[in-house]
């Protein structure tokens, strides 16, 4: 049984996984380039999201002046 979802405090984490992913998958012999060109593209696009999220935190959070 797998472990409870948790909220992330940031998805840097989540998006440094990915950015791993995206290389393993660039390097896989076994793949047609189409799809690991498109595979990776779609993972930069949720980094890119997950990255984003993380920028939209801290400047909430900052006290305003």
């Amino acid at each position: 049984m797998p472990r409870p979802v948790k909220i992330r405090a940031h998805y840097r984490t989540d998006a440094a996984f990915l950015l791993r992913l995206e290389t393993a998958v660039g390097i896989d012999p076994n793949r047609r380039e189409s799809w690991k060109k498109k595979t990776c593209e779609h993972i930069r696009i949720v980094v890119q999201d997950l990255l984003s999220a993380d920028v939209e935190q801290e400047r909430s959070s900052k006290p305003r002046p």
